[in-house]
């Protein structure tokens, strides 16, 4: 009966019959009776009728379930964000939000036709073998070992306790693809003679907790494993034997990263068709075997993070047309590069040509932190990022990236930085206008920054010049690098005028629209994509007060940094609506004028640094109100004045505002004591008083001059008396005078 009603129900919301099984519909809801959903990621289970059209649930063409994917990222619409190796953090996702509980195996195994199953990025605790509950699917009377499943991922459940691997292992036959990463694997040891009775072809034990002791068998087949991820493991102790008896015709991708393993390469010479093999983040010592030359089919090859010394084998550099991405990065290599023609047979003798190393695009290339020497290679269009910063090479740059007469260079990511180059840059940027990131620091470059570096990087984000040697004006054609979220010229000689006022036109510094979508404009021929975030290494700040690396979040830095530079004038009013900045360095330079008023609509500035300048003026009342700001430095100028009241300004130190002997108010000692002002008061309060008084006074003595006269005028009697009185008054006076003159006499 439930059975046609839900046939009927469908038919009425669809106008054709086309519902999931019952079975299927029902082993899903028993298994959903273990999971805690705080998000309500499956709420569509509860309120869609047919199960097919529930999140996570794929069906076949007969509307059976057979495929299922939970995990937290498809959940959330992340669906192409499957990307596991090169150090995602998986550990630190949000598992707050996640799916909890019981996986009920018994109940997806009694899915008929599931083959693929994804239940990563969740926080799953347990796995349970418990009986289904429910009449349609118990009637099934499926096999114990009948599952269909070919793929299962339960990683990064990093909770889930699981006692009894080698039970629910023996009930997936079929089994091709297992991922287990992150997941604790327990410490017996009979697992893995089940998981060498499955027809693997890829197996992910990335990050199990494993040690060499437990995985001893050396006679386990594994003959069709085709992708073997055992890093973050501890290896300390060799590879197991196994390991040696795989087929050397199906591996393709090893991965042994962070397993601290020590001595020697493990020689895999006859895996001949490896595809990617990534040994980084060991102790590996000695030299770089020849023998990687022979592996002809490599693309991805990481030995980054070692103790390898001496120089690179010239049958590596030579070993596969397809490589497109080579990373020794921190190690102790050193010499020059080869001077190796390879295919192209064009290299002369500027030095290494990399077209014919690598005569393939999208090319990334990592080899910081060594000791290589002499002139830099040449950079071949199809190289898409390169970094060998670090290092001891010195020359010039032009013949490194001058030598391209075509606009079809991928190159995104260039980091030279921290060398010995010298010499002017060169002017050929054109040809390169694909470059995202400029890293150039720290080295001995001279002249004039090329105004073409401005017009031909339109995609530029992050320029960094600072320590080098650097003079003349900052090209006003920075204007076009709209997409600039990293300014660094800092320690150079800059000079002959003030800063340019075309920089707000760095509109990502003015709205996050363009720092969030920089990809807008052309496109470079090739459908590549950009180095993940492992090869961005490093953005080296000095903002807040310390240097500070943004290896991974570049799109949230905006800082702009002129210091220590021979900059003079007034700082342009233009400069301040770059309201999205964070940090603003322009101390040790010789600017002159106030601080404009508009700095109060920067709202996101953390860093502001205008220390050792002739600035002058009252320090502006908006500056109050900027409640980001972290790290503040005004010292040694010419700022007068009470520093504006507000919990913000007054929350930094005293040093902050040292050197400025006319500035007054808290966090300082000096008190804002006005005493002019103070006197004027006085003042004004005893003209007030006097012109008071004189006015009573002469009102007085007119009302007592009218009294009196009109009196005399208007009464006759009165005016006869007044005179009578007058005239005696005079005649004593006059007999007084006279008697006392006769006695003189």
């Amino acid at each position: 009966m439930s059975l046609i009603l839900l046939v009927l129900l469908c038919a009425v919301r669809f106008n054709t019959i086309s519902c999931c099984h019952e079975r299927d519909r029902s082993s899903l809801l028993s298994f959903k009776q273990g999971v805690v959903d705080p998000s309500n990621l499956l709420s569509s289970w509860s309120t869609l009728p047919d199960c097919c059209q529930w999140d996570g649930v794929q069906c076949d063409h007969n509307n059976r379930v057979f495929g299922l994917s939970l995990s937290a990222e498809y959940l959330r619409g992340y669906e192409n964000a499957y990307h596991r190796h090169y150090y995602v953090d998986r550990i630190s996702n949000n598992h707050s939000e996640s799916l909890r509980g019981e996986i009920n195996l018994s109940s997806l195994l009694a899915l008929e036709f599931l083959e693929r199953l994804n239940l990563g990025d969740n926080d799953f605790e347990r796995i349970s073998m418990a009986p289904i509950n429910n009449s349609v699917a118990t009637h099934t009377h499926l096999p114990h070992n009948s599952s269909k499943l070919l793929l299962l991922s339960l990683s990064y459940n990093i909770h889930l306790h699981i006692d009894n691997l080698h039970y629910w292992l023996s009930r997936l036959p079929s089994l091709t693809s297992l991922d287990l990463s992150g997941v604790h694997l327990p410490s017996e040891t009979n697992w893995v003679q089940s998981l060498a009775s499955l027809p693997l072809n890829d197996l992910n034990l990335c990050d199990c907790n494993l040690t060499t002791s437990i995985l001893p068998f050396q006679h386990a087949n594994f003959s069709s494993l085709s992708y073997l991820d055992l890093s973050l493991n501890d290896l300390t102790f060799g590879l197991p034997n196994w390991l040696f008896n795989l087929s050397k015709d199906h591996l393709h991708s090893f991965y042994l990263s962070q397993c601290n393993l020590r001595g020697q390469i493990p020689d895999l010479s006859g895996y001949r068709n490896l595809m990617s093999l990534d040994l980084s983040n060991n102790k590996l010592k000695g030299s770089i075997p020849k023998w990687l030359g022979q592996l002809h089919r490599l693309t991805i090859l990481d030995l980054s993070n070692n103790s390898f010394h001496g120089s690179i084998p010239s049958d590596l550099l030579n070993a596969s047309a397809l490589l497109d991405y080579l990373d020794i990065s921190f190690n102790n290599l050193s010499g020059p590069l080869p001077n190796i023609l390879g295919q192209n047979k064009s290299a002369n003798s500027i030095g290494v040509d990399i077209s014919n190393l690598f005569p393939r695009t999208a090319l990334k290339i990592f080899m910081s932190f060594n000791k290589f020497e002499g002139r830099l290679p040449r950079v071949q269009n199809w190289v898409q990022a390169l970094d060998l910063s670090y290092n001891y090479f010195s020359g010039s740059l032009y013949s490194s990236l001058c030598h391209s007469e075509t606009n079809q260079s991928v190159l995104e990511y260039l980091d030279l930085s921290n060398n010995y180059l010298t010499q002017e840059l060169p002017d050929c940027w054109n040809s390169r206008r694909y470059l995202v990131y400029i890293y150039l620091e720290n080295n001995q470059l001279t002249g004039r920054v090329p105004a073409m570096m401005g017009s031909s990087l339109p995609r530029l984000r992050a320029l960094d010049l600072h320590n080098n040697d650097f003079s003349g004006d900052i090209p006003s054609t920075f204007n076009n690098c709209t997409y600039l979220v990293l300014l660094n010229l800092e320690e150079n000689n800059f000079s002959g005028g003030s800063i340019p006022h075309c920089l707000h036109n760095a509109t990502s510094l003015a709205s996050l629209k363009n720092v969030l979508d920089f990809r807008t404009g052309p496109r470079p021929p090739s459908d590549y994509t950009m180095p993940t975030a492992k090869e961005f290494m490093k953005i080296d700040l000095h903002i807040k007060g310390q240097q500070l690396d943004y290896g991974k979040t570049l799109k949230l830095v905006r800082s702009i940094d002129l210091s220590a530079n021979r900059l003079s004038g007034e700082i342009p009013v233009q400069l301040f609506k770059l309201t999205k900045l964070q940090s603003l360095n322009l101390s040790y330079n010789y600017l002159i004028g106030e601080i404009p008023e508009q700095i109060g609509e920067m709202k996101d500035l953390e860093s502001f640094d205008l220390s050792h300048n002739n600035l002058h003026g009252n320090i502006p009342q908006s500056m109050a109100g900027l409640s980001f700001l972290d790290v503040l430095n005004m010292s040694y100028n010419h700022f007068s004045g009470q520093i504006p009241l507000g919990t913000q300004l007054q929350s930094f130190d005293a040093w902050s505002y040292a050197g400025n002997p006319e500035l007054c108010g808290p966090p300082l000692q000096k008190n804002c004591t006005i005493p002019d002002n103070t006197e004027k008061v006085e003042e004004n309060e005893d003209d007030g008083f006097l012109k008071s008084l004189y006015l009573g006074m002469g009102v007085g003595f007119a009302v007592g001059f009218w009294v009196v006269s009109g009196s005399l005028l208007l009464n006759k009697a009165w005016r006869h008396s007044y005179f009578r009185f007058f005239n005696g008054v005079v005649d004593r006076i006059y007999v007084i005078v006279a008697i006392k003159l006769q006695r003189f006499h």
